[in-house]
């Protein structure tokens, strides 16, 4: 298995090259592994794509739910830092390439239940979150809201700070700005 810098190499190769032009030792030269052993162990570029995202994703989600879990944090820097960790962090990797939106539309057929799998678990989380500690609000509606919102600052966003000021707005828009929030 590969650690996390060879995997963040490999999606880097993939955003600089596109995925039809990144060859498989363009992949193993960044991840400092021989062709052959990546030809061995995983046979494509797609399986190494579908690894790559995997991976990211579940390492995404890890990070929003740990944010989202820190008790101490008030409840809108604990939403926004989530929400960051799942989407906002990717902005400014995937402004950086001219193939991104090639990249994005492989990933799109890539291991899509793992990715909807920690979406349902982080949307069911955060609505707990909002239930527990903004009663006043419809938490249903506000997760969407705020998923519909990261999601369209990470494609329409020019850099992470655009991403971070969006997002903070939406939150505002809810009162979910305010550290006073109810217990």
């Amino acid at each position: 298995m590969f650690d996390n810098e060879q995997l963040i190499a490999a999606f880097q190769t993939f955003l600089r090259y596109g995925f039809k032009k990144t060859s498989m030792e363009d992949l193993a030269r960044a991840m400092g592994v021989s062709r052959q052993a990546l030809y061995k162990r995983y046979g494509s570029k797609e399986a190494i794509l579908d690894l790559v995202t995997r991976s990211l994703v579940e390492a995404s989600g890890d990070a929003a739910l740990a944010a989202l879990a820190a008790p101490e944090t008030p409840l809108g820097d604990r939403l926004y830092q989530c929400l960051d960790q799942w989407t906002g962090q990717h902005v400014d990797p995937m402004r950086s390439s001219p193939h991104s939106g090639e990249v994005l539309a492989m990933t799109d057929h890539s291991p899509q239940s793992a990715i909807k799998q920690l979406e349902a678990r982080l949307r069911t989380q955060i609505e707990a979150c909002l239930q527990r500690e903004a009663p006043h609000l419809n938490a249903a509606d506000v997760t969407y809201s705020l998923f519909i919102a990261s999601y369209g600052l990470l494609y329409k966003a020019e850099d992470h700070a655009e991403y971070e000021s969006g997002m903070r707005r939406v939150l505002s828009a809810f009162g979910l700005d305010q550290a006073h929030l109810a217990h």
